[in-house]
């Protein structure tokens, strides 16, 4: 992609060094203007300055966070490292809360960003949440969850619900996305109103302790049992799975034995002798996955392992395969400059 260079003159804070250097930074976009913050509070200063609708793109580097409570869009510099231009990911250090009002008129956006800490979504009726790219390093979790989730990694745990909150209504729909371990719980009954929490998920790989996946739709998935902790049981009567294969931590049950689905197969032998059968590097799938690791299907899989569309099952399936690189252009290198212009110093941003 053509290198565009933006030079943009911000006022002076303090006394700088007559020498070059490199910061992290967040730029905030406004209608036509364009607003430029530097250092590990850049993005809590460019989201303190923004309005709904709203979009923060953010370096590489590791940035402090803060409540999300506006629906704008903010995106980072990819989830993971790439070797081969030696960038590095877009970190969001801590613990992040989402909690945007339902009656918002736009959606929030996180694209490109690893988030290191625990993300709670929080509230009965939060708005929608697009989810691309981005990879989550600790527990995902909460309630009145509407989330849409795109070649994401989640790489500790998507709980569809929140401790005693009772899965409040709670929907995760994710396609291409790999969810280290997937757990709805079931539902509980309230004043005689249902709550259900449900995962939807599409082309998606799906480690999960399969009695706690309850409600659930899976298509084109490829599944996997946790040993152990009720892991190896069967998919619950309650969930809906086709086209899926299976991978279980032992030799028997059949994940799929409660769903009489014929279109799902279970791949032979246990866990670690399957995944070489399937895979071309994984080995066996636990928190926490190599950020490198690829999740590609062996030629021989991903030719007889077919989804209701003819394509491969598992995340490289489907209209939108799973591609980790943002789609937005990136901030790749910000300078200030050795000199200045009166009082003004000269800032250099390198998007590609």
């Amino acid at each position: 992609m053509k290198k565009l260079f933006l030079s943009l003159i911000v006022l002076a804070i303090g006394t700088m060094g007559s020498y070059a250097q490199d910061e992290l930074v967040a730029t905030l976009s406004h209608g036509s203007s364009l607003s430029t913050f530097i250092g590990a509070d850049a993005f809590t200063e460019a989201y303190e300055a923004a309005v709904e609708g709203d979009v923060i793109t953010l370096s590489p580097g590791v940035f402090n966070v803060c409540t999300i409570e506006k629906a704008i869009t903010i995106r980072g510099a990819g989830m993971k490292p790439m070797e081969s231009n030696g960038y590095v990911s877009t970190q969001l250090a801590d613990n992040l809360t989402v909690n945007v009002p339902s009656e918002t008129t736009s959606v929030l956006t996180l694209e490109g960003v690893q988030a290191l800490g625990y993300v709670y979504f929080n509230g009965n009726n939060l708005a929608p949440v697009n989810v691309l790219k981005c990879r989550f390093e600790d527990l995902v979790t909460g309630f009145g969850i509407s989330m849409n989730a795109y070649s994401c990694i989640f790489a500790n745990g998507l709980f569809a619900s929140y401790s005693n909150y009772y899965y409040q209504s709670t929907t995760l729909n994710c396609m291409n996305c790999v969810i280290v371990e997937a757990r709805t719980d079931g539902y509980t009954i309230i004043n005689g109103t249902g709550y259900i929490a449900k995962i939807i998920a599409t082309n998606c790989l799906v480690n999960t302790s399969t009695s706690g996946i309850g409600y659930s739709v899976l298509t084109n998935c490829i599944i996997t049992s946790v040993e152990g902790y009720f892991g190896d049981y069967p998919l619950p009567s309650s969930c809906t799975a086709q086209n899926c294969i299976g991978i279980n931590a032992v030799e028997t049950p059949d994940l799929f034995v409660n769903l009489k689905d014929p279109s799902n197969v279970m791949i032979e032998g246990v866990r670690e002798e399957a995944f070489t059968s399937v895979f071309k590097t994984l080995e066996v799938l636990l928190r926490n996955p190599n950020p490198n690791e690829t999740f590609e299907l062996t030629d021989e899989a991903a030719a007889k392992y077919l989804g209701d569309d003819g394509k491969q099952v598992g995340i490289y399936g489907g209209t939108n395969p799973y591609n980790p690189t943002p789609t937005n252009p990136q901030i790749k290198k910000f300078s200030v400059s050795s000199t200045t212009e009166g009082e003004q110093l000269k800032v250099r941003i390198n998007v590609q």
